[in-house]
């Protein structure tokens, strides 16, 4: 028990606001040390190049550590507004799976599963007008992403259309953020 209690205290510090942030942080690194076996399987599947995951998985695990160790080291309190650091690391998960979207084969639609997955857990802690941008970077850039493989591997460019269809024609993600960010049940109905 004292061995457990230690162990949180040297991972997690004693701020509570601290904790709860370094705690996604372990999270979101967890999420990429899977996210980087996952990848390597591909790796000795040969669905992905060895070389490209590396570069990958290096970008991904510097970003999971250096934003741990900014909030634990308590940089993330100099800053005036955004101490949780919720911006700066959604843009680099999204810019890891839009890279991970360009060099992943056939399994390149459960990336984009994941990148849904990072913008919805950015509402958790951004305005709405905010998490819209953060969308709407996402968005940009994996439909950046798309064209260029589009041109580039005419294998997928039906996928493009698809995706581009799906993303512009439902309107229900910046309605899920408005229903989340105010709790109003009113405003969670079908805006189609």
């Amino acid at each position: 028990m004292f061995a457990a209690t230690a162990v949180s205290k040297l991972l997690l510090g004693d701020d509570p606001r601290q904790r709860m942030w370094i705690s996604q942080a372990i999270l979101v690194l967890a999420v990429y040390v899977v996210f980087a076996g996952v990848q390597h399987l591909e790796v000795v599947l040969v669905l992905i190049d060895a070389s490209q995951s590396w570069a990958l998985t290096t970008w991904n695990l510097v970003g999971g550590i250096g934003f741990y160790l900014c909030i634990r080291s308590g940089l993330n309190l100099r800053l005036k507004t955004g101490r949780s650091l919720a911006i700066p690391q959604s843009i680099w998960a999204i810019v890891g799976i839009t890279w991970s979207y360009a060099i992943t084969g056939p399994a390149r639609g459960a990336v984009i599963l994941i990148m849904i997955l990072v913008v919805i857990f950015t509402m958790f802690e951004l305005a709405p007008s905010k998490a819209r941008a953060v969308a709407g970077t996402a968005f940009v850039m994996l439909c950046t992403v798309m064209v260029w493989k589009a041109l580039t591997d005419p294998t997928i460019a039906h996928l493009f259309l698809l995706a581009c269809d799906r993303l512009v024609s439902n309107p229900q993600l910046g309605a899920f953020s408005d229903c989340f960010q105010h709790g109003r049940q009113d405003w969670c109905v079908d805006r189609s």
